[in-house]
């Protein structure tokens, strides 16, 4: 393995992090801060990062066994 390329793949994570976190990855927040008057808003949010972290997790756990079973598909 080449010594530079696993710099190269911490990079590339923390490049993904940060684009997602100016990006699409505050959406939820946005959006629900903007919905919802004062009153329910607490609520609203608690939901929507519930919401949003729960869809974080399924996918870490589906993507394991979606990319074993379609392995074959891919190559």
């Amino acid at each position: 393995m080449i010594d530079w390329m696993s710099y190269l793949s911490v990079v590339s994570t923390l490049a993904f992090v940060v684009f997602f976190a100016v990006g699409p990855g505050s959406i939820p927040w946005m959006i629900t801060a903007e919905l919802f008057s004062q009153g329910p808003r607490p609520s609203a949010m608690a939901i929507a990062v519930l919401v949003n972290w729960m869809a974080n997790f399924v996918v870490g756990i589906g993507f394991p066994s979606l990319k074993v079973s379609t392995i074959y598909l891919i190559m």
